[in-house]
């Protein structure tokens, strides 16, 4: 089966809505692009810098591969691990919201509901 095939199964799976799903077929490509061309530079997401918590200017995204996705979904929970998988874009309150019906909490926790994982 191939890569495409896999990834079109997953986001299938998901149910996002067609506008979700042609956005991770257009960024699929660009990171496939990418890698084809030999792994050029770092990548990253290209979300904004106004969309950013922090005042610092993000330039360091100038020198990677920006790739336009909406990563912010919770993948996994592991309760027997205590382990819970999130894409980068997942947000403190998210995470807060599915963790507290289960009794459970991150060990440092953010006060900012906004504030993401990770770009």
């Amino acid at each position: 089966m191939s890569t495409y095939t896999l990834v079109i199964r997953a986001l299938v799976m998901t149910r996002p809505t067609p506008i979700q799903l042609v956005s991770h077929v257009i960024a699929f490509y660009k990171v496939q692009d990418w890698n084809k061309a030999g792994r050029p530079s770092k990548i990253c997401t290209a979300r904004p810098g106004w969309q950013n918590i922090s005042f610092r200017q993000g330039k360091y995204k100038k020198s990677l591969t920006n790739i336009e996705i909406n990563m912010m979904d919770i993948l996994n929970v592991d309760t027997e691990r205590m382990v819970i998988k999130v894409e980068p874009l997942a947000t403190m309150g998210q995470i807060t919201a599915l963790l507290n019906p289960l009794g459970l909490t991150l060990p440092v926790l953010p006060e900012l509901d906004d504030l993401t994982v990770g770009q």
